[in-house]
């Protein structure tokens, strides 16, 4: 049975050094081989909180981005429906106001189709002409 204990590494050394040589060369391969398996067992922990690290710092990069992506999308879709509610406005006061098809069309740049949908969507009857 193995017990181990702590030894302080100058007192082990001084041990060491007394040990006749075919036993003192015995219990330095066995040293070296709990100190190689420690050293590999350092290697692996420090690998897997390297792994553990990458992925939290991978995760939180990605929130990050998500947020600033949606941010951007937001901002873009909402310039994008300020633009059309300001052109709706436009094609239904101009045509409440005797505005031609043609002259919405050119200042909108919107077909006559799209003006006419416009108009129809908000309820606004069409003249005749």
């Amino acid at each position: 049975m193995v017990s181990i204990t702590k030894i302080p590494a100058r007192q082990w050394a001084e041990m060491v050094k007394a040990l006749p040589a075919a036993i003192k060369e015995e219990v330095m391969s066995t040293y070296d081989m709990i100190l190689q398996e420690g050293i590999q067992k350092g290697i692996e922990q420090g690998i897997q909180k390297g792994i553990e690290q990458g992925i939290q710092k991978g995760i939180e990069q990605g929130i990050q981005k998500g947020i600033e992506q949606g941010i951007q999308k937001g901002i873009q879709e909402g310039l994008q429906q300020g633009k059309e509610k300001n052109v709706n406005e436009l094609v239904l006061r101009g045509y409440q106001n005797g505005v031609s098809f043609e002259i919405l069309c050119l200042l909108t740049g919107l077909s006559e189709e799209e003006v006419k949908a416009i108009i129809a969507q908000h309820g606004v009857e069409q003249k005749k002409g």
